[in-house]
């Protein structure tokens, strides 16, 4: 009897820990909304005064993509 309920007890703070989790999970899908903002530029890129501004502004780099012609894309994205 006694195994049978420390056995019930272990299910449900099992099944509280997975909806807990859950309810996180869905919580941060919500809030993890970007928008994202493209830079083309065929020399070295935005300056750092640009770059502060955007900074300020929200934006965060998170890829640089350097094409075969020298024309590099600068990808920043910031929460909407």
């Amino acid at each position: 009897m006694r195994s049978r309920i420390i056995s019930i007890v272990i299910l449900i703070a099992a099944l509280a820990i997975v909806a807990l989790g859950w309810t996180q999970n869905s919580r941060s899908a919500e809030a993890s909304k970007w928008e994202y903002l493209s830079y083309q530029a065929s020399s070295s890129g935005p300056s750092d005064p640009e770059m502060n501004k955007m900074g300020a502004e929200g934006w965060e780099l998170v890829a640089v993509d350097v094409g075969e012609s020298r024309v590099s894309r600068y990808i920043f994205k910031r929460k909407k």
